[in-house]
């Protein structure tokens, strides 16, 4: 299946669910407004699954990597770390229940290799771009130049600025 046929079953679904869950009626927001928010909706919650397995292989890597100077992380650490997966896992399953009307993942391998993938991205920016503020900002500026693939999200230079990366 082409890609443009995977987003017309795509539109389709979210189609029959605002139908199904008759959301037109539950709000003020026009048909096209709905599925745009589901859509984003969907987005949001594929990334939190695959962000908490991110975290989860981080800390195993980083335990990893300490261990063989048996300095890896304490009893209470490990404890701590064991605490927030739990949490989670739960955070995980209550997003799911949301979200299953609307949005379940079909490929559970798909979710697995997008999750490995975020996690070289992260490992790969974190290691070309250092604390240098200036690639930071290169970094920052060539992304936002990019035009948007599904124009989902509307994020803008200004809206780092809170952060505080100056150049040194």
């Amino acid at each position: 299946m082409s890609k443009d046929e995977r987003l017309i079953e795509r539109d389709r679904e979210i189609d029959a669910l605002i139908d199904k869950y008759d959301m037109t009626s539950r709000c003020s927001l026009t048909r096209e407004q709905i599925h745009r928010k589901v859509l984003r909706g969907m987005v949001l919650n594929n990334l939190s699954f695959i962000l908490a397995d991110v975290v989860n292989t981080l800390v195993m890597d980083m335990e990893s990597e300490l261990s063989v100077f048996g300095i890896g992380l304490s009893q209470q650490e490990k404890y701590n770390f064991k605490q927030m997966f739990t949490h989670l896992q739960a955070a995980r399953k209550w997003s799911e229940k949301c979200a299953l009307p609307i949005y379940a993942l079909k490929e559970t391998d798909n979710a697995c290799a997008d999750s490995d993938w975020w996690h070289n991205l992260i490992l790969l920016i974190d290691d070309r771009l250092g604390d240098d503020c200036r690639k930071t900002n290169m970094f920052l500026e060539y992304l936002l130049a990019m035009p948007s693939e599904v124009d989902l999200f509307k994020i803008k230079y200004d809206d780092f600025k809170r952060f505080n990366i100056e150049s040194e």
